[in-house]
């Protein structure tokens, strides 16, 4: 807040655009004196609580490696983003900056953990509705919704208008298990998708890794070769099991 003397030089506030994610309707407040501190809420939950995870994770996951005596650990962090991690949502500014902060998380562990025989890995679903409490999931039919904590069942029947088709918790954990089930899945995303979309329910998203004959790819190669934590261990992230998601 001690900015807003500076920001103030430069443009004069008028009114302020808010959106009210549940409802999808935008509001407009006019007139305000001067800006209000932003509630934090989401980023605190889904980037700050994250984070105190992930620590834990890794000081108990390292530990057990230091003091393992037989053969190889195979210890795995899973981080649950989002969709959103990729995708533009307007009017979503905490949510879709925590889950491209996950990216970030899972881009930086997996190859400074490796190491450590942890593999790091980010799954992202699209949009998913769940009964609370039962473990079901709607795949297409409003009746059988129930509300969750993740949308209102007003966003939903937005959805469902639009025939916004969902993917479902099932096909998450047939992600994840098959993450933890092959030990060459090292420093990939996969995306949650509706069954039309992807047969198996989820896909690698085979983003996060940049082509040899581009910019990023040097300016990646360059950042990994001065860099210190980076694993001691080689490996390859466009490994061949990709070939095998594909089919």
């Amino acid at each position: 807040m001690e900015l807003i003397p500076y920001f103030l030089t430069i443009v004069r506030l008028q009114e302020l655009i808010l959106v009210d994610d549940n409802a999808n309707q935008t509001v407009l407040v006019v007139e305000l004196d001067e800006p209000e501190e932003p509630r934090l809420n989401i980023l605190n939950v889904n980037m700050v609580g994250v984070l105190y995870t992930v620590k834990l994770a890794l000081f108990y996951f390292r530990k057990q490696h230091a003091s393992n005596n037989g053969d190889p650990l195979d210890q795995n962090l899973i981080l649950q983003g989002s969709l959103v991690g990729y995708l533009d949502l307007p009017g979503a500014i905490q949510y879709t900056s925590s889950k491209w902060g996950l990216r970030g998380i899972m881009r930086t562990l997996r190859r400074s953990e490796l190491q450590h025989n942890i593999r790091v890995n980010y799954i992202g679903p699209w949009y998913v509705t769940a009964w609370i409490g039962l473990g079901y999931v709607a795949n297409t039919l409003l009746s059988r919704f129930v509300q969750t904590k993740i949308m209102s069942e007003t966003v939903v029947q937005h959805l469902h208008q639009r025939n916004v088709e969902f993917a479902t918790v099932e096909d998450a954990g047939e992600a994840a298990l098959r993450i933890i089930s092959d030990p060459k899945v090292i420093g990939r995303s996969f995306a949650i998708l509706p069954r039309s979309l992807a047969p198996r329910g989820y896909q690698d998203i085979d983003y996060d890794d940049y082509p040899d004959d581009i910019l990023l790819k040097k300016l990646q190669d360059a950042a990994e070769a001065g860099n210190y934590r980076a694993t001691v261990r080689e490996w390859n992230l466009r490994a061949d099991w990709l070939l095998i998601f594909s089919l």
